[in-house]
């Protein structure tokens, strides 16, 4: 079991490299996996598989223009795929939603799309919003219940910043991925569209991508985790059915915010819902000093507050050694039994988890340079907890 000052280790190590974009790949691999060791630990049960979705990109258009292409050469298409084909089905009516605008900035307090339609088999949605792997933008992803296979299945929507290009994704080999096979696709919300395929997913996959306004880039991709599924019309009944928003303000199970130093903004915004029972719901806002929001992120001196909701051990889990419980409190506050480390990981920061806080698992994890002198428990004391808590879901569905 990797700890969290191991984790953190590995990360600051990562950064501080200069292998360049197999760097990132390793960072993302960190995150993944220290993330969910450490919320399995607090007994959330809740699937981030999506981060994998962020993982390091090399930027190839193939977007809409031109006819046919087929990846040759450097690379083949998974078993099983065959050459993409005009799409023949009937297309579904758009949603009428809209972002009326290509985003300049992403507000990470802002739900800018919730899936009004996913196809059944899946366990999980999860949004994100703010600063992303490699630059801004919004991610909403559903994916397979349980534990993150090696390679991510489900189906995922990326919302570009004005002027930015979709991408290739980089697959777990490091490989970087230079050849498309893209063709034209119907109409979605009213803009032209087009399939593309990138060699090397060992599953049935592709990329739908339309410009959801004029230079603003959206993308949907559909990895199949079901044999027989029509991956293209997935995509498009997805896209169609989305529920886009620049108004709609990100849900959140308590008042955040008056705990949070003033200098502080949100940078990024991670929410998740539960499809089935055997997930839970998670939501994670990290905070920084905007004048140095994404070096200080990636060095790890900001603020995250994570909730999810109280779950009680069972003795079961407890005589399992296999099982990854929560650390033991080491102590209390404001009644509440706690687990605090002074020291967790990077120099200077602290981490604190308070369980049970009105139904509540509660993760603050900080630098001392963002904190007052109270800390993390002096965050955690201005919070304002009221009433039960555990059955709040953040809606990133409508169907």
């Amino acid at each position: 079991m990797i700890e969290e000052a191991e984790v953190a280790r590995l990360m600051r190590a990562e950064v501080d490299s200069a292998e360049g974009p197999s760097t990132r790949l390793d960072i993302d691999r960190a995150m993944r996996g220290g993330r969910r060791q450490r919320r399995y630990r607090q007994g959330a049960g809740v699937a981030l598989a999506v981060v994998a979705l962020v993982v390091g990109v090399a930027t190839v258009p193939g977007l809409v223009k031109g006819g046919p292409t087929t990846a040759t050469g450097q690379g083949l298409l998974a078993p099983g795929d065959q050459p993409l084909a005009p799409f023949t089905g009937e297309v579904p009516p758009a949603d009428p939603s809209r972002i009326p605008a290509a985003l300049e900035t992403v507000d990470p307090s802002i739900l800018y799309a919730r899936f009004g339609w996913l196809p059944s088999g899946l366990g999980s949605v999860s949004y994100h919003a703010g600063l992303l792997q490699h630059g801004s933008g919004v991610l909403l992803g559903a994916q397979l219940p349980g534990p993150t296979p090696d390679h991510w299945q489900g189906v995922s929507l990326r919302l570009y910043p004005k002027g930015v290009a979709p991408a290739a994704p980089q697959r777990d080999s490091g490989e970087p991925v230079t050849l498309t096979e893209s063709v034209p696709a119907p109409p979605v919300r009213g803009g032209t569209a087009s399939f593309v395929r990138y060699p090397g997913a060992p599953t049935d996959e592709v990329f739908l991508r339309w410009e959801y306004a004029p230079t603003g880039w959206a993308e949907i991709r559909v990895s199949s985790w079901s044999s027989g599924l029509d991956v293209q019309d997935v995509a498009l009944r997805v896209a169609q059915a989305l529920k886009l928003s620049v108004t709609e303000s990100v849900p959140l199970p308590i008042p955040v915010q008056p705990a949070v130093p003033k200098e502080l903004r949100p940078v990024r915004i991670t929410l998740t819902e539960p499809l089935v029972d055997s997930e839970g719901w998670f939501a994670g806002i990290d905070y920084a000093d905007p004048a140095t929001t994404e070096d200080a992120v990636r060095r790890g001196e900001a603020l995250r507050i994570e909730l999810l909701p109280y779950r009680v051990i069972r003795d079961e889990e407890r005589a399992d050694p296999t099982a990854k419980l929560p650390p033991a409190p080491n102590t209390t506050i404001d009644g509440h039994s706690a687990y605090f480390v002074p020291n967790a990981g990077a120099p200077g920061s602290e981490l604190l988890t308070v369980y049970d806080a009105m139904g509540l698992t509660i993760g603050i994890d900080a630098h001392h340079g963002v904190l007052d002198k109270q800390g993390t428990k002096g965050v955690f004391e201005k919070l304002r907890l009221a009433g039960e808590k555990a059955e709040w879901q953040p809606g990133l569905t409508t169907g």
